[in-house]
């Protein structure tokens, strides 16, 4: 499990400082087209729009690797570490449950995207590439929180699996 974890960790990552970056240089460069050459790219802001709608998606996963989605604990700091385990359990699952309908829901999206051959208004690409990002966010999620649940039902403590990773 491990060696998974460590290749979708470093996949993740290289994708989200790849997708920063590129999003930042292509701005970047067309604000200065623009002000500075009194042109621009037309497509610069919806690619930038984009690419921060994968990073999102895709920094979901990263986020349920390390605990950072938002969480109401005023439960769990009154329960004993038994019962903060069976929560983190419950949470989990209901975590899994919520990411694979992110990937069945995002799926059919895609699918109708893909149908009525939709495209984007200023790239021209299909629309389906943007909206596949919802069913992979999904999958990532999943894939963590899934991690997450087996490695509380192995342990005693209640804490994160991949909390320091």
């Amino acid at each position: 499990m491990k060696f998974v974890d460590s290749i979708i960790r470093n996949m993740e990552e290289a994708f989200i400082a790849a997708g920063i970056s590129a999003a930042s240089v292509v701005l970047f460069l067309n604000v200065v087209l623009r002000f500075g050459f009194n042109s621009g790219w037309e497509w610069a802001e919806e690619a930038a729009r984009y690419t921060i709608v994968w990073i999102v998606f895709v920094g979901s996963g990263i986020c349920a690797r390390k605990g950072m989605h938002l969480a109401v604990d005023a439960v769990a700091i009154r329960l004993g570490k038994a019962n903060r385990r069976i929560l983190r359990m419950f949470v989990d699952a209901a975590c899994v449950l919520f990411s694979v309908y992110l990937v069945l829901y995002g799926y059919e999206m895609v699918n109708l995207a893909r149908e009525t051959e939709q495209v984007t208004a200023g790239m021209d690409i299909p629309i389906f590439w943007v909206y596949l990002a919802i069913p992979v966010g999904g999958a990532l999620m999943a894939i963590r929180f899934s991690q997450d649940f087996l490695l509380a039902y192995k342990r005693e403590e209640g804490e994160r699996a991949f909390e320091a990773s």
